[in-house]
């Protein structure tokens, strides 16, 4: 099946999530440095939906650190019926794709994570901020001071994972993973590394740049629901 979005002018993103410890994803709904304006739903594990249906106005699902262990094999599978069927899933913060790797999730990852560990910079990223704070034309988001550099002597977490020989990897730290990314049946599996929502993200500006992105490489699914479907499927499967 085809699936078409009804709606391209802003991303719907629906965020699983259950822990304080990844915050600051309403941030996007109030900056105009993203190339897509975003809108974000976010629901405990517990809440998932049981049928992917319910994810159809998605542009893409949004894995945070989820109770994993309060999700039915219904909720599961219907997170993995709507990548399947042209959806896109993304998991953003390391703990989280940990998790997940022990989960009926763990086929979907574009890795295998190992561990993740604290790190104190990571270069590529880095460079994708100076870029990104080069683009940024907004006085409100000038405002928030001089750009810092993604650095930390405490250090931040990493996650530390080998990709899959059919993921594409657009940008790596070493020998490791910082986006990766694989499809699934008609959908997109993708994960980042390095939490995108922390303060030191948004700071170095590399959170705007890994949330653009993530934009650009979630394309609108077509909504099953649209009525278009019914007068395209015909044309497109003669």
């Amino acid at each position: 099946l085809v699936r078409v979005d009804t709606d391209t002018k802003k991303a719907r993103l629906f965020v699983l999530n259950d822990s304080a410890d990844f915050v600051g994803v309403s941030t996007l709904a109030k900056t105009r440095a993203l190339i897509k304006q975003a809108a974000h739903t976010s629901l405990p594990a517990r809440e998932a939906p049981c049928h992917w249906l319910a994810y159809d106005t998605a542009q893409a699902v949004v894995v945070g650190i989820p109770e994993f262990s309060e999700m039915s094999s219904l909720q599961f599978e219907a997170l993995r019926n709507y990548v399947a069927r042209g959806g896109n899933l993304v998991f953003v913060h390391p703990q989280g794709t940990l998790a997940a790797a022990g989960t009926p999730l763990r086929d979907l990852l574009p890795v295998t994570p190992l561990r993740v560990r604290q790190i104190e910079d990571c270069p590529g990223l880095e460079a994708w901020g100076r870029h990104q704070d080069a683009l940024l034309n907004s006085v409100a988001e000038k405002l928030d001071g001089p750009r810092k550099v993604l650095a930390d002597e405490e250090g931040f977490p990493f996650l530390e994972s080998v990709a899959r020989a059919d993921a594409i990897t657009p940008l790596r730290n070493g020998e490791f993973p910082v986006t990766s990314w694989r499809r699934f049946g008609i959908g997109r599996v993708g994960v980042i590394a390095v939490n995108p929502c922390t303060d030191l993200m948004w700071s170095s500006r590399c959170a705007y740049a890994v949330w653009n992105h993530i934009l650009a490489w979630t394309h609108p699914a077509f909504a099953l629901t649209h009525p278009y479907n019914g007068r395209a499927l015909p044309k497109i499967l003669s």
